[in-house]
């Protein structure tokens, strides 16, 4: 073959060696999220706010960022932020080093590095109470078990008992100011001068005995 022949044959494809899955994974997770950035970011400017002899010194407010974003998890309030902090709450007075770490600690709260505790204590206060429970305070056996002798008397034109299943379950403010004439939902007397209902509103309506056996026995 003369030297062209060889010139043009077909080259030989050279495989490329497949990128290792790790070491994509290793930068992948080598680059710091946005979320760790913009906090990191947030707590330096608190940071150099609450030390104004510091604020040029970017390099050295970033160390204590860094420092303090390592503990923020466990910190619950201005006091917990002496210890990451020593290094620039250095011979500050009492007085001082208190104002110091409650702007500190409002700045990392404002910018949701550091949950203030007490503010959800305060929430959970302030919320309504917790409806009363699905499951019934008296139960439908207990409650027949109490009044079988009222039950057992009641009139048998007048059919079963009429206390509703919310009334069963209803922790119950009493309240004997109910209008007279209405009869007893358990024993069907008739009231005379007045009958007890319930202040929340669970629709029970006794007699003077019915009330008391429900309020002592039940």
């Amino acid at each position: 073959l003369s030297f062209y022949s060889f010139a043009f044959l077909p080259k030989r494809a050279v495989a490329m060696a497949p990128r290792s899955k790790a070491s994509t994974q290793v930068k992948a997770k080598g680059r710091p999220g946005s979320k760790d950035i913009k906090q990191k970011e947030a707590c330096v400017a608190v940071i150099a706010s609450a030390f104004p002899d510091f604020a040029d010194d970017s390099s050295f407010c970033e160390e204590v960022a860094i420092e303090l974003l390592a503990t923020a998890v466990g910190i619950s309030s201005a006091e917990g932020l002496k210890d990451p902090l020593q290094m620039v709450l250095a011979g500050r007075e009492d007085e001082d080093l208190s104002g110091v770490l409650a702007e500190i600690f409002r700045g990392l709260t404002d910018a949701g590095i550091i949950e203030d505790r007490n503010l959800v204590t305060e929430d959970v206060a302030d919320q309504d109470p917790a409806p009363a429970a699905t499951q019934p305070v008296l139960s439908e056996k207990r409650f027949l078990k109490t009044f079988s002798k009222e039950l057992k008397n009641r009139e048998r034109a007048a059919g079963a008992h009429e206390v509703s299943a919310e009334a069963l379950a209803c922790l119950h403010n009493w309240d004997n100011t109910g209008t007279g004439g209405m009869r007893c939902q358990v024993c069907n007397f008739e009231t005379k001068d007045k009958s007890y209902t319930c202040e929340f509103g669970c629709g029970v309506r006794l007699c003077g005995s019915c009330w008391w056996k429900w309020k002592e026995k039940a």
